[in-house]
């Protein structure tokens, strides 16, 4: 999680002073000297704290998984007219999966009216001849 939000953050691992997850069993991370310090878990806490990781429960889950465990979310939403097209519509697949969810969403657009869909395939042609 800390790499995502460093790429996201440049500079972001100057400001840190404690790092910790309680569900991933490793020691904590002390940076006020200003040098990573690990710290031993069973040290946090008067009474000890567990050496442990936690399991975390999960807070969300794809039942069914779709597209042979790739996809995440439906393209289809629960609100009329809505489509998700973001990473987590295929998130297995990175940006190549966002680009197969975008088809995918524009060919349910497309679908039922023909001049649309005729407008896309002219779109696309643009697009690779252009």
């Amino acid at each position: 999680m800390l790499a995502t939000i460093e790429s996201l953050l440049p500079f972001i691992e100057r400001h840190y002073l404690l790092v910790d997850s309680p569900h991933d069993g490793r020691p904590a991370w002390d940076y006020r000297s200003g040098q990573r310090r690990d710290v031993d878990r069973t040290g946090l806490r008067p009474g000890g704290g567990s050496l442990e990781p936690e399991p975390m429960v999960a807070r969300w889950r794809v039942e069914p998984p779709s597209f042979h465990g790739l996809g995440a979310e439906p393209i289809r939403t629960p609100l009329g007219g809505g489509f998700v097209v973001g990473p987590s519509a295929l998130p297995a697949l990175g940006q190549e999966g966002e680009l197969l969810a975008a088809l995918g969403a524009a060919r349910l657009i497309t679908r039922t009216d023909r001049r649309k869909e005729r407008m896309r395939r002219e779109m696309w042609s643009k697009i690779e001849l252009g």
